[in-house]
């Protein structure tokens, strides 16, 4: 039954707190590696700290694959990483936790601790106790079949993106992609959705 709960939950639309278009919320799409030196400096420094501060206005969703490859094998996919093997099991955990963290405050929180420690999924379980989240049901996906598809589903997802990724972190901002807006995203999200999103008083965009 368990599992059965898990293959379900990973057929759902990958999304996280997308905003619906009457919404006031600039939508931030980002497409990371988790071991990504330069994904881990946009989450730590820019995503994080910027979504904290400005939470009723930003709508984030996270897609952990970026420059991966996969293959069919006899007993699931098999995935290779830009970064090793360890990035792997850790973009299958955060894809995991994804579907399996309750709310955006946990999600944001423990993606952010484990961005901060660049271990991967070797810090999994520390980050879910800092922000009191179970973290057996991340495990039961990320140990099993349905984590491997889960990630498969993401990269079908990726592949839509156009154009298509050549690095890591990927940002659209309201699902728009423009070279310009993703490098200055980079470097000042706080500025790019200042400049987008007329609701964020002045007050929080100096």
């Amino acid at each position: 039954m368990a599992l059965r709960r898990l293959l379900l939950l990973a057929l759902l639309p990958l999304l996280l707190d997308a905003a619906p278009a009457n919404s006031k919320k600039t939508k931030v799409s980002v497409y990371y590696e988790s071991l990504s030196p330069k994904s881990k400096a946009f989450f730590t420094e820019q995503l994080y700290p910027v979504w904290l501060d400005l939470k009723e206005y930003i709508a984030v969703d996270l897609y952990v694959y970026g420059r991966t490859t996969e293959e069919v094998g006899t007993t699931g996919y098999k995935f290779e990483c830009i970064h090793g093997s360890d990035e792997c099991v850790g973009n299958v955990m955060m894809m995991c936790a994804k579907i399996n963290i309750p709310t955006v405050e946990q999600y944001m929180g423990f993606s952010n601790c484990i961005m901060e420690e660049f271990q991967g999924a070797a810090k999994s379980v520390d980050c879910a106790t800092k922000f009191a989240i179970d973290y057996t049901p991340i495990e039961q996906c990320a140990s099993t079949f349905v984590g491997q598809h889960l990630l498969h589903q993401t990269g079908l997802k990726q592949q839509t993106l156009s154009p298509a990724l050549e690095s890591a972190p990927w940002i659209l901002i309201n699902d728009v992609f423009t070279e310009e807006q993703m490098m200055a995203a980079r470097q000042d999200l706080r500025k790019v959705v200042c400049a987008v999103n007329k609701e964020v008083p002045a007050t929080k965009c100096n």
